[in-house]
């Protein structure tokens, strides 16, 4: 919370981006690992350490060190698997812990029934502010996550939250006036 400036909200959502973001790194490292290619295995090690550090868990964030500085020297492929053989247990373990602890507010929001014309409206607002290049955009997917996802389906949701989440606006936008222009309004 300390991090957070303690602000519940904002540590909540570090802890949402967390458990979404960080949920496939031992798997992205192995792969990278396993096509030799070390500089990205490095470079997911000290995001995963970063963010760690970011939400509180500082066991995890030391391990990923080692890790980070493994893939750094170059030790060998065997050395650095067991390294995350011992980290992946402890990364699921953090992350259900979120899973558990966070607020249900999006399950309740599914019940939420919207009608066609407020998610237009809401598609209209979101394409306005992507167009501005508006930050204002990323709360409102986040605040409308259920809805929009629902309504793009999973794969275009993720597109445009991934966009979103590198600021990526422009990027965004497009995802948004495809499934438009593909008859889906």
């Amino acid at each position: 919370l300390k991090v957070a400036a303690g602000k519940v909200s904002l540590y909540i959502k570090m802890l949402k981006t967390f458990s979404t973001d960080q949920i496939n790194a031992v798997e992205n490292m192995k792969k990278a690992i396993e096509k030799n290619d070390f500089a990205t295995g490095q470079l997911i090690a000290h995001t995963l350490k970063g963010t760690c550090g970011s939400i509180g868990a500082t066991e995890l964030q030391n391990k990923a060190g080692i890790l980070e500085s493994h893939l750094k020297e170059k030790m060998s492929h065997a050395k650095i698997v067991e390294l995350l053989d011992l980290i992946h247990p402890a990364l699921m373990l953090v992350i259900g812990s979120i899973n558990e602890l966070l607020p249900n507010k999006e399950k309740a929001s599914e019940t939420t029934a919207i009608s066609d014309a407020e998610v237009k409206s809401l598609i209209l607002h979101l394409s306005e502010l992507l167009t501005n290049d508006d930050t204002e955009a990323n709360e409102l997917l986040e605040k409308n996550h259920t809805v929009l996802q629902q309504y793009y389906g999973e794969d275009s949701f993720g597109m445009i939250s991934d966009a979103l989440r590198s600021f990526d606006f422009e990027s965004a936008l497009k995802i948004l006036k495809e499934h438009r222009d593909n008859g889906v309004d």
